[in-house]
């Protein structure tokens, strides 16, 4: 697991993609998607939100 982790800070982790997205950005996602794509209930996404 080390290993994992020190090649994916180093950028060198087979089939790893830089994005440059962020945590918030894929948060963001994640909301749109279950909103969205899932038609979840207003109240799954705001409890989500929390």
């Amino acid at each position: 697991m080390r290993d994992v982790l020190e090649q994916s800070r180093r950028g060198t982790l087979p089939g790893m993609v830089r994005t440059g997205a962020t945590f918030a950005d894929a948060a963001a996602e994640w909301l749109r998607f279950i909103e969205e794509d899932r038609a979840r209930e207003p109240s799954t996404t705001i409890t989500a939100r929390r």
